[in-house]
């Protein structure tokens, strides 16, 4: 094996590359592996790309890779990584890190990891590559882009701190900074925010993908729509093909009530990859929206979330006024299907089915699809309409109720539906939710002859375990989060509902039964209204990022009280009439 080893580096080394491949191509015994490795070295000595280099590489791969060196496990992870193979880099790179510590294929792991967003086993590299070199603040912008990703803002402020009582030059500057700046912005710190934006001068930089879209999110957190909006319009000309900045444009439009142009905007969803539905493909053409369906089979499919599905088939009504029941079939998730059914009993309602249905005998029926987020685009275009919508209104029994809450129902003078989160308990989300304690103080508070009737969904045992120790709350032994058509003739049989502004909030309002909620103060949904424009007798109060929940739980127990006093006079009022 010696000589021949040696014989191969001497031709190497004479650059005789063609009496290489001879005598390569015919080892002895128990060097095949030896000579796929000194063909590959030749190969490098010849300078082939990266390119040329990756077929041979993954033939050796396929046939030694439980038996070759260390060194040449960096070697594909180093070739994988500049061929932007991603995968297979951090394959390698992983390999190599069972093996021995090495600083070099860290880093290729980690920023593999950040191009494959998989920003969990990225941001735990990170922090080993932290510990094993403190110094290295290239270390903390990674460490800064992990966390965002993962929306673990305090950690990105935290490790934009760390970076500032150093010395450091960036070197992905406008990522970073973007980063840091927002989650200033969402920790509810305006001012940090405009202190970056003014000492990396960064309103300059407006024309930039990253920044711009950036600066128009500070101005919308400054309340300043008119140049968020302006901002946006300068990233849609220069980038007509960039569908995030045609899509938050919408949502900075219909911010501010400009429903026309915001609904047109808000069809670029269907181009952005980070729109929370999946396109759908069908062999029938789109509806325009516009033209007369003239006897034409029309498939009209949910998308996004079930509240989002139900808050926008409120506008279902005035279609249907327009059009015959059975030219419309309708599509929706699952958990809403009997629900819809019985809001909308003269239509055929069904299960979601295949995204691609192309082909398929199901949907040959149809003549043409349209989704229902598109629907506000025909029956919204502005404000104004509002009043002239039609609504369909649910209705709960007498009987019904009784069903459900029985003889807590009868005791109480007031009934108040609560929910204080989402099962989505996600960074991004979890900041707009009380924790059950704050509606375990208000019942505290509360005159025992008001029930309390608890519609959370996903409940935990934690909660359930809270709540059971008042005497004056019910909570139903149901699944909630499967069946969301009991979970809404609960909401339909209280008085009054205190939630966030989850499905359990809208499933009230399609019952008419009033609710008190809270959002976000630049939450597009309310359409620049100070009153929830999608459902009557709907109060929400606006919320700011990092917003004192003290402060809105003792506002939310003013209402409550202003609803039992209500309560307490009604009942009055009876009982003079009965005297």
């Amino acid at each position: 094996m010696t000589e021949f080893k040696q014989h191969a580096q001497n031709l190497i080394a004479k650059k005789d590359f063609i009496a290489l491949e001879k005598f390569l191509s015919q080892p002895p015994d128990g060097c095949e592996q030896l000579a796929a490795e000194l063909t590959l070295y030749s190969l490098v000595e010849q300078g082939r790309s990266f390119e040329q280099l990756e077929a041979p590489f993954d033939q050796y791969l396929d046939k030694y890779l439980d038996s070759m060196p260390v060194s040449n496990l960096e070697m594909a992870a180093q070739l994988k990584f500049r061929l932007k193979k991603f995968e297979d880099a951090v394959k390698y790179s992983g390999m190599v890190l069972d093996k021995k510590d090495d600083i070099e294929i860290a880093e290729i792991a980690a920023i593999s990891l950040f191009n494959l967003e998989k920003n969990k086993m990225g941001s735990k590299l990170v922090d080993q590559l932290i510990a094993t070199k403190p110094a290295d603040t290239r270390y903390y912008e990674w460490y800064i882009l992990f966390n965002f990703k993962l929306a673990e803002y305090q950690k990105v402020i935290e490790g934009w701190e760390i970076l500032n009582q150093r010395a450091f030059e960036l070197t992905q500057t406008n990522s970073v900074l973007v980063f840091v700046v927002r989650s200033f912005i969402y920790r509810g710190q305006l001012s940090k925010a405009l202190e970056i934006l003014d000492q990396y001068q960064l309103e300059s930089q407006r024309d930039d993908i990253e920044v711009g879209l950036m600066l128009a999110e500070v101005n919308k957190a400054s309340e300043n729509y008119e140049e968020a909006e302006k901002i946006l319009r300068n990233l849609v000309v220069r980038y007509p093909d960039l569908p995030e900045a045609r899509w938050n444009l919408s949502l900075i439009l219909l911010s501010q009530a400009k429903l026309k142009e915001g609904w047109d905007f808000y069809e670029s969803r269907w181009s952005w990859s980070q729109f929370p539905s999946t396109p759908r493909s069908f062999d029938c053409p789109k509806w325009d929206g516009f033209s007369d369906l003239d006897g034409r089979r029309l498939l009209i499919w949910g998308e996004q979330g079930i509240g989002d599905q139900l808050r926008f088939l409120t506008l279902l009504p005035n279609l249907l006024d327009k059009y015959p029941s059975h030219l419309i079939t309708l599509e929706c998730d699952a958990k809403i299907v009997t629900l819809v059914k019985m809001w909308f009993p003269e239509l055929e309602v069904q299960a979601f089915g295949l995204n691609d249905t192309r082909g398929t005998q199901q949907y040959s029926q149809f003549d043409a699809h349209y989704p229902s987020g598109s629907l506000p685009r025909i029956f919204l275009p502005q404000i104004s309409d509002k009043c002239n919508l039609k609504f369909r209104r649910l209705k709960v029994s007498q009987e019904k109720k009784d069903e459900l809450l029985g003889s807590f129902m009868s005791s109480k003078k007031m009934l108040v539906g609560i929910s204080w989160r989402s099962m989505l308990m996600m960074k991004t989300r979890v900041d707009d939710y009380f924790d059950v304690t704050a509606f375990a103080q208000m019942i505290d508070e509360a005159p025992i002859d008001i029930g309390f009737v608890s519609l959370q969904y996903d409940i935990s045992e934690r909660e359930r375990r809270i709540l059971s120790r008042f005497t004056n709350v019910f909570i139903p032994d149901r699944d909630f989060l499967n069946d969301v058509h009991e979970n809404a003739f609960y909401a339909g049989s209280v008085d009054v509902l205190f939630s966030v502004g989850t499905v359990v909030a809208t499933c009230a309002g399609i019952f008419g039964v009033p609710v008190v909620s809270w959002s976000r103060f630049d939450d597009p949904v309310n359409l620049g209204q100070a009153a929830n424009p999608w459902f009557p007798n709907r109060l929400d109060f606006k919320t700011k990022p990092n917003w004192d929940k003290t402060t809105l739980l003792t506002r939310l127990s003013r209402v409550l009280n202003s609803y039992y006093e209500k309560a307490c006079a009604r009942e009055c009022k009876k009982s003079d009439l009965r005297a």
